[in-house]
């Protein structure tokens, strides 16, 4: 088919248009768990192709997140969240990150860092106690805090369940962006 120049524009502007629409993160976790993983991937490429890599990564996590053992995104909640943690880590250089017993960090689970002064703390809620082998994760509970006069203040946080983790990592960008004093600005 040999499109003219106008319609080389109508279909640019049309798809412009409709990226700009589908690339909303709530519209993502409403549809993206009913959506196959083919069509996952074809809208993350769509999304990708005209500049919404985050936008794309929103939906694949999204339509993850309702992923079953044995279907193409299927990954192990912490697994996803300590992935995107890490990311995190690696696009803000002042951010560490750290997993593993909350009782030797004093925090949660997992913990982004910036220096001694801001931490985010992760902590994991599961369907059965701590030394319960068989215990699955359900969710988080997470709190920024920042350091004042050699004590720990909480300035926000939230709670979130497995299908809604995206909304942790969309607040832990938002932390490992902002600068002190502007936590109490980040939606929980």
């Amino acid at each position: 088919m040999d499109m003219s120049t106008t319609d080389r524009k109508q279909v640019s502007e049309a798809l412009t248009a409709f990226v700009d629409v589908w690339s909303a993160s709530d519209t993502a976790h409403d549809v993206g768990g009913a959506l196959q993983c083919s069509e996952a991937d074809a809208l993350a490429d769509l999304m990708r192709a005209v500049g919404h890599s985050e936008a794309a990564e929103h939906w694949v996590n999204a339509h993850r997140a309702h992923d079953e053992p044995g279907d193409e995104h299927y990954i192990t909640a912490p697994d996803d969240l300590i992935r995107a943690l890490e990311n995190i880590e690696a696009q803000w250089a002042s951010v560490t990150f750290e997993h593993g017993d909350p009782d030797a960090f004093g925090a949660g689970h997992l913990v982004l860092d910036r220096g001694d002064e801001e931490r985010l703390a992760i902590t994991e809620l599961t369907d059965r106690p701590d030394d319960d082998p068989q215990r699955e994760i359900t969710g988080w509970t997470y709190q920024a805090e920042v350091r004042h006069d050699g004590s720990w203040q909480v300035c926000g946080g939230g709670e979130c369940d497995r299908a809604h983790m995206a909304r942790l990592v969309a607040y832990a960008r938002a932390w490992a962006s902002c600068g002190n004093g502007t936590l109490a600005q980040i939606p929980a």
